[in-house]
This record gives C-alpha cells, structure tokens and sequence, in this order.
C-alpha cells in the first residue's frame, strides 16, 4: 500500500430518526467514499454553507482535504447495515478527530 493513501472499510450504524450528526472531522487530505451497502448521508461545510449529501449503494463522494465533514447513517440501526469503503490521500498524517488530538 501507498504510504500516502490511506484505505478503510468501514461499517457505522445509525439510529433511525436521529437527525443528529457527530462532531466534524477535518485532515489535510482528499477523502473518496464509496457505499457498498446501506445508506448514509454526508454533510460538507463548504465556503457557500453546509450540504448534504445522499448516499446509497453503488453511490461514490470525493472532497478536498481541509473540509469539515461529518457522517451518518440514517437507516434502523437493527435491520440497515452499512459498508462503506474510505481512501484518504494525506501523506504523513493521520484522520484526526478534532476532540482527540491523538492520531489514529
């Protein structure tokens, strides 16, 4: 694997009704999800304000390094699970949190 991608598959559930995103995430680098099951929704802080974004299976987002971002999955957390596949171009850093310091 390239040192300056970093590739992960990831399974995240959501609560169904819960309108309420995490914290937003930021890293220097670009960021592709693609969804392999399930649903989610993707929220951009963009210079023009938030958008969303709706993603299903087959459905793919790419967005520039430096924007805060964060995920959900709106689906009921016992029937809907979702598989998503993230690959991050940051070369030498790792995702942070912005409450954790710490990488990861």
């Amino acid at each position: 694997m390239d040192r300056g991608r970093r590739r992960e598959d990831r399974s995240c559930a959501g609560k169904e009704g819960d309108a309420d995103f995490r914290d937003h995430f930021e890293h220097p680098g670009d960021e592709f999800v693609h969804v392999v099951d399930g649903e989610i929704e993707v929220e951009l802080q963009t210079p023009s304000g938030p958008r969303l974004e709706r993603l299903g299976p087959g459905d793919s987002l790419i967005y520039p390094g430096g924007v805060p971002h964060r995920w959900r999955a709106p689906g009921d957390r016992d029937r809907d699970r979702v598989r998503i596949l993230a690959v991050q171009n940051a070369p030498g850093t790792d995702h942070q949190h912005p409450a954790d310091p710490s990488p990861r």
